[in-house]
């Protein structure tokens, strides 16, 4: 039976062979409820939820589904599933309790309690934050500028086009009217397409239908709002605070940081610590 409180390496299960048959192991040993994550950002973001003992990282989505869809299999109950939704169709439910991150993924959970306005209060000068009328307004509009990004991720899982989102800069694309430029961005996608099996991808236009379709995707990738927040505050409008570099890799370590207080006090964390008794 795995260590479940003895370091890093005791918390990744990767190395074991059959990870399933480990776990399984240890639910039938254990009395208590476990979180199985996909990483460890994922684990730190929990531990004032439930004591990180009781947070296992399988390292990625697709070996963590696959894992629990395994166990619910061989009849083991005592484990709830916490991962990113990444513009998926919803899980099963019968399958395994699951709990998919507010606002699509761990980032953007954290940012939409109220961190992202607390990244804007302590980045942008005070002066350039009230013109811009405040930090709700500004988050609002840098939420309200990635609706096509949305959209088009969501048609790309949809429709299997894998398009490179990777691959690419958001911020790059935002325009005088301070949204993404939806035309930009496909140009950019399409020169960074490569697929092993030689598909195509769909024209331009309607690659831009998808992105302007009046469709509300509801959740957006935090990691996306995290490249307009730093172009915003790089921005005339909003220069940030001297000595300040709102670089995505230093904000992204920051949304990082406040996670744990941040998701606790959440209603989703409350429920989950609940579930978790």
């Amino acid at each position: 039976m795995p260590e479940f409180s003895q370091g890093e390496d005791a918390q990744s299960l990767r190395a074991f062979d059959d990870i399933t048959g480990r776990i399984h192991l240890t639910l039938q040993a254990l009395s208590r409820t476990v979180i199985l994550t996909e990483g460890k950002s994922d684990r730190s973001a929990l531990k004032l939820i439930v004591e990180v003992s009781r947070i296992l990282s399988l390292g990625s989505k697709s070996q963590l589904l696959e894992t629990c869809a395994q166990l619910a299999a061989l009849g083991d109950d005592g484990f709830v599933a916490v991962f990113d939704r990444d513009f998926d169709d919803l899980i099963d439910s019968e399958l395994f309790l699951w709990r998919v991150y507010e606002g699509g993924d761990l980032e953007a959970a954290v940012l939409c309690s109220g961190v992202g306005e607390g990244l804007l209060e302590n980045i942008v000068p005070d002066q350039k934050l009230a013109l811009a009328g405040g930090a709700a307004v500004v988050f609002s509009e840098a939420v309200n500028a990635i609706k096509s990004v949305c959209r088009l991720r969501a048609a790309s899982r949809q429709m299997e086009w894998g398009l490179p989102f990777d691959r690419i800069d958001i911020g790059r694309y935002i325009g005088a009217d301070n949204l993404v430029d939806s035309r930009k961005v496909i140009a950019a996608l399409s020169r960074e397409y490569s697929d092993p099996l030689g598909r195509r991808l769909p024209g331009q236009e309607q690659l831009l239908a998808s992105a302007d379709a009046a469709v509300e995707v509801g959740h957006f990738r935090g990691r996306d709002l995290l490249c307009v927040l730093e172009k915003y505050m790089r921005s005339t409008r909003l220069r940030h605070r001297k000595g300040v570099d709102p670089n995505r890799e230093s904000l992204e370590a920051m949304v990082h940081t406040a996670a744990p207080g941040a998701l606790a006090a959440t209603a989703w964390g409350r429920d989950l610590a609940a579930l978790l008794g």
